[in-house]
This record gives structure tokens, sequence and C-alpha cells, in this order.
């Protein structure tokens, strides 16, 4: 009878449970709690592949403006040794696809940071200077990418960058 009366108790308890206003809202805020931290941890893990992105996007551009100059140095090193034309030729001629590899990619990234794709901050920051020296060095050649000049002219005109 003890037995049958606890039970009883049971899907009594069970049921006004199930029928209340306080287990839906304890279900509500456990279910908006975990969502909750979920947002917070995707939008962590969105702004940590950002960063590798830009990182990444950075070091690919430090690498082929590396190889632009290592190879003007090597041209000038042979244009003062009055060495050989034909050597002379095929550095030329690297020092001018390195050139428009190296500014092809500078375009690319200065339209990201355009179109807000990378912080802009970040890239204004670290490539203002050499931006400005690009344009004081090759100001004819990069006439013809449209991104570059754009960000030269905002980071000319804007002084807190």
């Amino acid at each position: 009878m003890l037995m049958l009366e606890c039970i009883q108790f049971i899907k009594e308890f069970a049921k006004d449970l199930y029928n209340s206003e306080f287990l839906r809202i304890l279900v509500g805020c456990i279910a908006f709690y975990f969502t909750f931290s979920q947002l917070r941890y995707a939008k962590r893990n969105m702004l940590l592949n950002i960063a590798k992105n830009e990182i990444d996007i950075f070091n690919k551009l430090d690498e082929r403006q590396k190889l632009f100059i290592e190879c003007q140095i090597k041209f000038s090193n042979i244009k003062n040794n009055n060495n050989d034309d034909e050597e002379m030729k095929i550095l030329l001629n690297e020092e001018e696809r390195l050139k428009k590899y190296y500014f092809d990619l500078l375009d690319t990234v200065c339209f990201y940071a355009i179109n807000n794709n990378i912080t802009a901050k970040n890239f204004y920051s670290q490539y203002k200077n050499i931006l400005l020296a690009v344009n004081e060095l090759y100001g004819d050649t990069i006439k013809e990418y449209e991104n570059i000049c754009k960000v030269i002219k905002i980071i000319e005109n804007d002084k807190t960058i």
C-alpha cells in the first residue's frame, strides 16, 4: 500500500512538474545558456581564423617582397661588376617578373583592405611606410594597380593611420 501511494505521489508530482511553467522556464534558460555559449565560442573561433588568415596573407606578401628585393640586389651587383649582358638580361626579366608578382599580390591585399575583408587598421599600420616607398620608387608602374593607388590615397589623406 505504501508503495502504491509513493508511485501515485510520483505520478502526480511528475504531472504537475510537466504542466508547470517553472519547468518550461528552466528548460528555456538552459537552452538559452547553451546557445549563447556556443555563439560566443563560434565568434571567438571566427576571430582567431581571421587573425590567422591575415597573418598568412601578410607572410606571403613579405615573402614576395623579399624575393623581389633579393633579385634587385643581385641585378645591382651584376650591373656594378659589368658582367655578362646575357646574365643581366636574365636577371632583368626575373626582376620584372618578381615585381609583377609582388605588385599583383599587393594589389589584391589592398583590395581586401578596402573592402574590409581583412582588418584595414592592421594592414595600414604594417604597410603604410612600404606603400609610401613603393609609390615613391615605382609611381609610374603602380598606376595600373588601381587598389594600390586607392590605398595610397587613403593613407596620404588620413593622418590618423
